[in-house]
This record gives C-alpha cells, sequence and structure tokens, in this order.
C-alpha cells in the first residue's frame, strides 16, 4: 500500500523534471535573439545548408516524437508494474520517458536556428515544445486517483 506522502514526492519530482525542461525553452528563445542581434545571419546565409531538408526532417521527428509518446511512456510504466513498483513510480516513469520525448522538439527550433538563421521557421519548434510540456504535465489528483485505484 502507498501512502499520499510517497505519491505526492513522485509527483513534486515529476513537476521538478517537467518545469526544469520547461525553462530551458525561454533560454533557447534568448539565445536566437542574442545571436540574431549579433549578425549570425550573415555567418550562416553563406553556406550550402538546405534549409528546407533540416526544416522537413525536425518536423516529421517532431510529429513522430509527439505521436509516439505516449506508446513508450506506457511501455515504461509497464516495466515499473512488472518490477512490482508503486503507482506512483510507474506515473514517474512514464512522465520521464514522456518528457524525454518531448523536449527534443523546442531543442530543433534553437538547433535550426544555428544551422539556417531563421527565427521565423525556428520559434514554431519552441512554442510546439513548450506547449506539448506544459500540456503534458503531472496531474496531481490523476496521481492520487492511481494510487487509490491500486490500493483496491
Amino acid at each position: 500500500m502507498q501512502s499520499t506522502d510517497e505519491v505526492d514526492k513522485n509527483y513534486r519530482a515529476a513537476m521538478v523534471l517537467q518545469f526544469a525542461f520547461m525553462a530551458a525553452i525561454p533560454i533557447y528563445g534568448v539565445t536566437i535573439a542574442v545571436f540574431s542581434s549579433r549578425g549570425w545571419e550573415e555567418q550562416v546565409l553563406n553556406s550550402d545548408i538546405p534549409h528546407v531538408a533540416i526544416l522537413a526532417a525536425f518536423s516529421v521527428i517532431s510529429a513522430l516524437l509527439l505521436l509516439s509518446r505516449g506508446l513508450f511512456a506506457g511501455r515504461s510504466a509497464r516495466a515499473a508494474i512488472s518490477k512490482g513498483k508503486p503507482p506512483s513510480e510507474w506515473l514517474l516513469a512514464a512522465q520521464f520517458t514522456s518528457v524525454q520525448f518531448t523536449s527534443p522538439i523546442a531543442l530543433f527550433g534553437l538547433v535550426y536556428y544555428m544551422a539556417t538563421a531563421d527565427v521565423n521557421m525556428s520559434l514554431p519548434f519552441l512554442v510546439v515544445g513548450l506547449f506539448a510540456l506544459y500540456r503534458g504535465r503531472p496531474n496531481k489528483e490523476g496521481w492520487r486517483a492511481a494510487a487509490m485505484r491500486e490500493q483496491r
């Protein structure tokens, strides 16, 4: 039987993880703004990097990450279940996996900007990444309800 304190402890760990990754995204945005204000465009625009290919690859990978994160989060939870872990640890494993599948999307925005100097196409990756992380944040009441269901 898992106590409410244990559920709350794992919930807090998941929230710290979630918001740490969310806090990185504004830093990516500031990095883009600083590089943009210092003439990064002149250095990149002379390169032969295929911008459309990079944009297409990052877009497809982002979509695949978003579509598959639930599947892999479920696998993480089932692995914790098979090891006899309590419910809040199943949820923590699933949350950790979900964050790992979502956080690269915002990073793609920073990488895309550094490769192409295109602010307009970099920002959507930051916004989508931040929204996906926010949308996938843990729900305390949901965690407690899952723990209570398992105790029955």
